[in-house]
């Protein structure tokens, strides 16, 4: 039997004390454990923010994102969307640090906008300009 899938994005702002060892070390372990439970979506980190898309089984994202919102690494999580989609936007799951040395490339933008087609439009165009804003900075 098919489950509906449930999608959830988010930014968030991390804690001031966090060291880019355990960044990367965070985004890491979110990569492999969220693979690991057939998760998918992406974490990016830049200039001190997160964002997120997260996708799967609807309880699993829902109690997932419960401990999101109580984990201290960061704080003022904004939840940008949250929904049922009806196929996965994202094959697998990625995380990646951006720093001021990646140089931005419009074909990452590309790759991470794709798969958010399966959305309605006004849902594609919030969660489109946040992305196009969080990689060019």
């Amino acid at each position: 039997m098919k489950f509906m899938r449930y999608v959830i994005t988010y930014v968030s702002t991390a804690d001031y004390s966090l060291e880019e060892s355990e960044v990367e070390r965070l985004l890491i372990e979110s990569e492999i454990s969220n693979n690991e439970n057939n998760l998918s979506g992406i974490l990016l980190f830049s200039e001190g923010n997160f964002l997120q898309v997260l996708e799967g089984k609807k309880e699993t994202i829902l109690s997932l994102y419960e401990t999101i919102l109580n984990d201290k690494r960061h704080h003022s999580v904004l939840k940008i969307l949250g929904k049922d989609i009806s196929q996965e936007l994202y094959n697998g799951y990625q995380s990646k640090f951006l720093s001021e040395h990646s140089k931005f490339k419009e074909n990452k933008l590309e790759a991470y906008l794709k798969p958010l087609c399966v959305l309605d439009e006004v849902s594609q165009k919030v969660v489109g300009n946040i992305l196009n804003v969080f990689l060019k900075n």
